[in-house]
């Protein structure tokens, strides 16, 4: 890593930061780490994520420290105390660097969690994802030797330390090493003893796999001869088995539109057929409420049929009363004129008997006192005076015959109108019995059909149908006979 700053930017500072989680109370240009901590009940935390190498798939370790103020603590005699602690996982967890609860976020700012809490915290840390370990301050040499189980050798990073340490660390370094024998020597070998004398065994296993591997050369050489003889012979079936692939992958692609094709055809379907049954349930409800209409309509043709029935009934029944008060009205005018006509011909009867025996009586003194001419003169003129009278009458007379006449006229008029009447009379009763009949059949139509369908209809006392029964919630007098006419189909047909 090269970091590029200004002289005082900060470089040696986050150097020994970073070098802390390895070396811990590391030293740089003679600071020590104890001014940088808090004074306060505040820890520091310092972790560092790896990402090891030599492994199949991804692996991580966490590194960190623990470092606080011996303020807080009076149990050490230097002025820092700390704890070290490392997780080895292979993905994301609680306590990874992202979620390690070390620290908590609020509102206004964020709250460390105190030096003892995370060191009781840490301790009792366990998971079936990761492999978490915490090592005490007067444990530094498990913890390295823990660390260069992955990899990670503290006596290099002193040696990176060391040439941070100083300005111009670099040069002087490579001033004592400037041939590769010198590097060898003073770097690289020095460390790989120095790792011997501690009793590790890596190395030397690493050097052991590296001389077996040049042992090894001159058979991997024959190897490789053979290997690249082969590969001029592969190269045509690579080529062919290439074009295989294509037409696989080609055979694939076409059996995968094929079976996109299928599925499709297989969801149309599959809507078709809902849709169909949609569409059933719909004509089933449709034919429902069309058998409903019709047979609203077939109601509502016998309801008219019957109301002009009651009509025509009450009609006949107005003519008839009419035509009896006719009757009755013609019968006692018939009287009346016969009664008047006796009467009148009574009284001119009378009155002419009244003046023939008056005539008579002027007749016979006129007979003993006068001349037998006097007496045809007077008897002339009572003949010419009666006779005014006589035909005075006879024209009233004949006036009450044409008055008679007529009242005959109107009275045979009337009779026809009764004839009339008493014929239409007949005929609505003729139709009433013939709905009879057709109110019997449709009963008998009904009960059959509904037993069929395995329905029922209610009706009550009165033979109506309730509101709830017919479209509309309308109540119906249907009557105690329903009409059904003949020919003609429940369902309007």
């Amino acid at each position: 890593m090269l970091l590029n700053l200004a002289n005082g930017g900060g470089k040696s500072v986050l150097v020994q930061m970073m070098l802390q989680p390895i070396l811990p109370t590391r030293r740089i240009h003679k600071r020590k780490i104890d001014d940088y901590l808090s004074t306060t009940s505040a820890p520091t935390y310092i972790m560092l994520e790896w990402k090891l190498d030599n492994t199949a798939r991804p692996f991580y370790l966490l590194t960190g420290i623990a470092m606080c103020s011996i303020g807080q603590s009076g149990d050490q005699a230097s002025r820092t105390k700390y704890f070290t602690f490392l997780n080895y996982y292979d993905e994301a967890n609680a306590f990874d660097i992202r979620n390690i609860p070390l620290i908590e976020h609020r509102e206004g700012g964020v709250t460390y969690v105190p030096y003892e809490a995370a060191r009781n915290l840490l301790k009792q840390t366990k998971g079936d994802s990761f492999r978490f370990r915490c090592f005490a301050f007067d444990e530094s040499e498990a913890y390295k030797a823990a660390l260069r189980q992955y990899g990670i050798l503290p006596e290099e990073w002193q040696l990176i330390a060391d040439i941070n340490d100083k300005e111009g660390g670099v040069d002087e370094l490579f001033s004592a090493c400037k041939t590769s024998d010198s590097l060898m020597d003073r770097w690289i070998l020095k460390t790989v003893s120095e790792e011997l004398s501690q009793g590790s065994t890596e190395l030397t296993e690493l050097f052991r796999t590296l001389i077996s591997s040049i042992l090894d050369k001159e058979e991997k050489l024959k190897e490789k001869e053979l290997l690249e003889a082969f590969s001029g012979e592969a190269d045509d079936f690579v080529r062919r088995v290439s074009e295989l692939c294509g037409g696989l992958e080609e055979a694939e692609k076409m059996a995968g539109e094929l079976s996109g094709l299928h599925s499709a055809l297989i969801r149309r379907q599959r809507e078709t057929e809902e849709k169909r049954a949609e569409l059933f349930t719909k004509e089933a409800a449709q034919n429902e409420n069309l058998d409903k209409i019709r047979k609203e309509e077939v109601s509502e043709k016998f309801l008219r049929n019957e109301e002009e029935a009651v009509k025509q009934r009450e009609l006949l029944e107005n003519v008839n009363t009419q035509l009896n008060s006719v009757s009755q009205k013609h019968k006692k005018a018939k009287e009346e004129r016969e009664c008047l006509e006796a009467a009148q011909h009574a009284e001119l009867r009378r009155e002419a008997q009244e003046k023939r025996r008056s005539l008579s009586e002027q007749l016979e003194k006129l007979r003993a006192g006068r001349s037998n001419e006097d007496f045809q003169q007077v008897a002339y003129t009572l003949w010419l005076r009666y006779g005014e009278i006589l035909q005075k009458s006879r024209s009233e007379l004949t006036a009450m015959e044409e008055g008679g006449r007529q009242d005959t006229l109107a009275l045979e008029r009337a009779g026809k109108t009764g004839t009339e009447w008493d014929t239409t009379l007949a005929e609505d009763r003729r139709a009433l019995g013939a709905l009879d009949e057709r109110i019997s059949s449709f009963l008998s139509y009904e009960e059959k059909t509904l037993q069929e369908l395995s329905l029922s209809l209610f009706r009550n006392l009165l033979g109506e149908v309730p509101g709830q029964e017919t479209p509309g919630g309308t109540t119906r007098p249907v009557g105690s006979r329903s009409a059904n006419p003949e020919g003609f189909s429940l369902y309007g047909g």
